[in-house]
């Protein structure tokens, strides 16, 4: 009776599922990462959930929407996930979208099992994940708006954070003098717009970025006191970024670069391709213009990935930022 009963509903719940044009996949992985400064090193493990869901109205505009299952109460207010609108007009999507000059330009390939923190990704103002947490940062108010339209080979891109803005607030504390610092960094008024062109086995982007940014500071405040009033600088910064990618027989090159008031920047990687294997190298380099003076980055990195078939790969990477050495190597699955 049992058996009889889970069959049913198995049954049930995916003739509902086809009706509602939800599908369900996920991904996961286990192995260990390597802190080669602090001699440590962990187990990493993990297990995701992703729904797609899709539709179409009695004229053809599609709809739908994607989420994890972890992110499903941050979909509901439109900080994580997507949804979107598409037809002759183009597509819009609203939510934790990429910035317009992030779709057109892209990041250059990046390697291990966990993504090592990520430091092969351009810093773009909005829609990056300039910390590797995997989230974006606040320099993207969200929901943001992405809207795309393709010609042939062109595609255009516009973007907008969420009018109403965002901020981030530090405290510091420094235990030493029996201090505590107090920083706030608001966003608003975040545009973006890009464009690419792509050939049969090649790409070429290119985007700008404007954002208005407030920095409110109260440093040097005593612990167990109220922070004294704050020092505010405000002003509007903008970024432009070109990049492109080619194809050449088994090898794949990508490189990109941006200029701004805050960063100058560029990157350049190659995936080559032998049976089931990929190696991957890349090369990234930050440096801090006007208030982010002094904020300079390097980073760099060799992978390699293993097809096992099924959806499972081997993977390990390495990479190196700032002097500060992180491996990973495990297995890695999609379902």
């Amino acid at each position: 009776m049992k058996k009889v009963l889970i069959a049913t509903t198995a049954l049930v719940a995916s003739a509902g599922f086809a009706a509602a044009d939800v599908a369900i996949s996920g991904d996961g992985r286990l192995g260990v990462i390597f802190n080669d400064n602090s001699g440590d090193a962990e187990f990493t493990s993990r297990a995701r959930v992703a729904f797609t869901l899709s539709g179409e109205t009695d004229n053809g505009i599609a709809f739908g929407g994607s989420f994890r299952a972890d992110n499903a109460s941050s979909a509901s207010s439109g900080t994580a996930g997507s949804v979107f609108v598409s037809g002759d007009f183009g597509k819009l999507s609203m939510g934790d979208v990429d910035s317009a000059a992030e779709a057109a330009v892209g990041n250059i390939s990046g390697v291990g099992l966990t993504g090592l923190n990520d430091t092969h990704e351009l810093t773009y103002l909005s829609g990056s994940d300039t910390d590797g947490d995997g989230d974006s940062d606040f320099l993207a108010p969200l929901p943001q708006a992405l809207y795309e339209y393709s010609t042939g080979a062109f595609s255009f891109y516009l973007s907008a954070g969420s009018p109403d803005g965002a901020s981030e607030s530090t405290t510091t504390p420094n235990f030493t003098t029996n201090t505590y610092d107090v920083v706030v960094l608001q966003s608003e008024n975040v545009y973006g717009v890009g464009a690419s062109y792509s050939g049969d086995n090649w790409k070429v982007g290119a985007g700008w970025e404007t954002a208005d940014l407030t920095l409110s500071e109260s440093l040097g405040n005593n612990i167990g006191s109220l922070p004294a009033a704050p020092v505010v600088t405000s002003g509007t910064v903008d970024s432009w970024y070109i990049g492109g990618e080619a194809s050449f027989g088994d090898a794949t090159v990508k490189a990109n670069y941006g200029d701004g008031d805050l960063i100058q920047q560029w990157g350049i990687s190659l995936d080559y391709v032998f049976g089931a294997t990929t190696l991957t190298a890349f090369y990234h380099d930050e440096q801090g213009q006007g208030a982010a003076t002094g904020l300079d980055s390097e980073a760099y990195g060799l992978g390699a990935s293993y097809d096992l078939g099924g959806g499972a790969s081997l993977v390990a990477g390495w990479r190196n930022a700032n002097d500060d050495n992180k491996a990973d190597f495990g297995i890695k699955f999609n379902f």
